[in-house]
Formats: C-alpha cells, structure tokens, sequence
C-alpha cells in the first residue's frame, strides 16, 4: 500500500480590505477545491508587516465550506505579523483534518475590533492529503 499524495492548494488574495479600510470586514476570498483532500495545515504568508494591537486588531478565519477550520487574530496575544514569514494557523475542532469534497469553498474571512487594522494581500496554502474515492 503507497502513501498518500500530498496536495496543496496555494491562494492569492489581493486585498482583505474592502476600499483597504482597516475597519472593514470583508471576505479575503472564495476558492473551490480542485480536488478532494483531508485539510490537515493552513498556512499564511504574509505580503506586509502587521503590528499587534490590544483593541485595534483583526481576526481572519479560514474554512472549507460552513466549516470553520482556524483563525488567527493580531491582538497582542495572537502577534504580529512579519513580512514574507509563514505561520501556521492552529486548526481547530469540528474543522481540524476535515475532509474537503471536490468544488466545495475554502474562503477566508476578516473580521475587526475596534478600528481594526489594514490587512494586505497574504497567501494563504490549504495542505493536506488527496483523498481517492
């Protein structure tokens, strides 16, 4: 019995800010799956430098489908961001390992507190094995 293949699929946003407000929510971005596969990292590259904040901040959540996989948020707990570094975002219940069906949405949402805070075109990579049916 050989191993899974692995599979990624690499997205690339160009603004999570409707108009670049920083007090804007808005989607990131919908993409459908080519394939199916088990979600098992998601990953973010950011384009730009984003500076933790207590009450101004962001929160980008990644899901497939209605299922939440993961967010992250630029308050002083979750950190700032550091230009061209990858972090992870730390999968979690119901969306962590789950399977993604062939067309279904992976999409990313931002939402803010207070004024918030501008959040600039990132990649984001979904990883995870291609599941055969």
């Amino acid at each position: 019995m050989s191993a899974p293949e692995f599979g990624e699929v690499r997205v690339f946003p160009t603004n999570i800010n409707a108009g670049n407000a920083a007090s804007a929510p808005s989607d990131y971005g919908q993409w459908k799956q080519a394939a199916k596969m088990r979600i098992t990292k998601v990953t973010v590259v950011p384009s730009a430098a984003v500076t933790a904040h207590a009450t101004n901040y962001a929160t980008l959540t990644v899901k497939a489908g209605a299922t939440t996989l993961g967010t992250i948020v630029t308050d002083v707990a979750g950190g700032s961001w550091v230009a061209g570094t990858p972090f992870e975002i730390t999968l979690t219940g119901s969306g962590k390992d789950v399977e993604v069906s062939t067309d279904e949405v992976l999409s990313a949402v931002k939402s803010v507190a207070g004024t918030g805070v501008v959040l600039t075109a990132s990649e984001i990579i979904f990883s995870g094995p291609i599941m055969r049916d």
